[in-house]
């Protein structure tokens, strides 16, 4: 039954959200009073928040494609018969009330902190429904990461009141980019299922795109930490892309969203936060440790 949940959730991709909320949550601290000190708390809790919500995301999706999947992926856990849809979606329903709890315990007066969760609910839930009925729902699920660095920038500075406009400011370039890159991957993995499926050769550059494009922000400010920050991330995303072009479409799907961390990396390395930087890499090694168990598509 665990286990059965576990690949439900896709909890191996769990990392990847981690380091988006320690990217908003992190801007939305910069952005504030110089002399504020967020409490660990806080950032524990934006992490729970957005986990939820992630995995709730996950078991909707399941319960939604039930059908779909006995007939064209059987290895889904609902379609193999070791849990029910019923009970998938009373997780699904836990993880989003629970989410909604700790949100407003946190934040009770703190209205735009409530609209960016009912908005990053309102994506995951909509992009549940209408993945398998149109391609544009792939919009959805690139605002379902993008809302996810909003979100903890709010959470972040709802305990100092009167930041939230500065961090929103500061956060939506990163979100602007990581919404691009979702929307590619996502595309991407519409055709995982396809057999003999290929991508074309422009594909390195589409996922490249919002790499670069974070990068040049900081062009005219730090030349040669815009050079070399998005490196390890662009290595990455081409040998990904090369797998795709090979035809080897899961795997390639599977790296792109492990790196994830590594474009929340090149973001910490951009703001000169190496140790940050640094915990983003170990989110990538562990995404690709636990894909090896649990699927993350």
């Amino acid at each position: 039954m665990i286990r059965a949940l576990a690949e439900s959730a896709r909890v191996s991709n769990l990392p990847t959200v981690w380091t988006n909320a320690l990217v908003g949550f992190t801007i939305a601290a910069s952005s504030g009073p110089p002399a504020a000190a967020l409490p660990v708390p806080s950032f524990s809790l934006t992490i729970a928040v957005v986990s939820l919500l992630y995995v709730g995301g996950m078991f909707l999706n399941d319960a939604v494609d039930a059908d779909w999947d006995r007939a064209h992926k059987a290895d889904r856990p609902i379609a193999r018969g070791v849990i029910s849809r019923r009970a998938v979606l009373i997780a699904a329903l836990a993880c989003f009330l629970s989410a909604v709890g700790l949100t407003v315990w946190h934040a009770p007066d703190h209205a735009p902190t409530h609209v960016f969760l009912a908005s990053l609910v309102a994506a995951i839930v909509l992009y549940d429904l209408l993945h398998k009925v149109t391609g544009m729902a792939v919009v959805l699920m690139g605002f379902c990461r993008g809302l996810t660095y909003l979100l903890a920038a709010a959470l972040a500075a709802a305990p100092l009141g009167g930041t939230l406009l500065d961090a929103v400011l500061a956060v939506y370039p990163a979100s602007i980019a990581i919404v691009v890159y979702v929307c590619v991957l996502t595309l991407a993995a519409r055709r995982e299922d396809i057999a003999g499926a290929r991508l074309g050769r422009a594909w390195p550059w589409l996922m490249t795109l919002p790499v670069v494009g974070i990068a040049v922000q900081s062009v005219a400010d730090r030349p040669l930490t815009a050079l070399l920050a998005p490196l390890p991330a662009l290595a990455w995303l081409v040998w990904c892309a090369t797998l795709a072009g090979r035809g080897r479409i899961p795997a390639a799907v599977g790296g792109w969203l492990a790196g994830i961390c590594l474009f929340d990396a090149a973001i910490f390395l951009l703001l000169h936060r190496p140790l940050l930087a640094s915990t983003a890499f170990v989110c990538w090694l562990l995404t690709l440790f636990l894909q090896r168990s649990i699927a993350g598509t």
